[in-house]
């Protein structure tokens, strides 16, 4: 199991959720596939409606950070920490 793999089925959760979740399921592989400003394009309206959530906020921080790099054909889509 994954951990950013949803728990509930889809067919289990109302169609708000079910939109959320699909958003952000491109928002993942545009930054899987180093599609910065698609990836930021994708969380724009999941940020607009939950502003608060930390992890949009987080990946909002990544996709910005990441378009100003040169697209990297050794990267696997993890996380580099460069200091503790």
């Amino acid at each position: 199991m994954r951990v950013f793999t949803p728990l509930a089925r889809r067919d289990a959760v109302g169609p708000e959720w079910r939109a959320a979740l699909q958003g952000w399921e491109g928002v993942l592989l545009a930054y899987r596939e180093q599609k910065w400003l698609q990836g930021q394009a994708l969380l724009a309206p999941l940020l607009a409606a939950d502003a608060k959530k930390v992890l949009y906020q987080l990946y909002a921080q990544r996709l910005a950070s990441m378009s100003l790099q040169p697209e990297d054909p050794e990267w696997d889509g993890s996380t580099r920490f460069e200091s503790k």
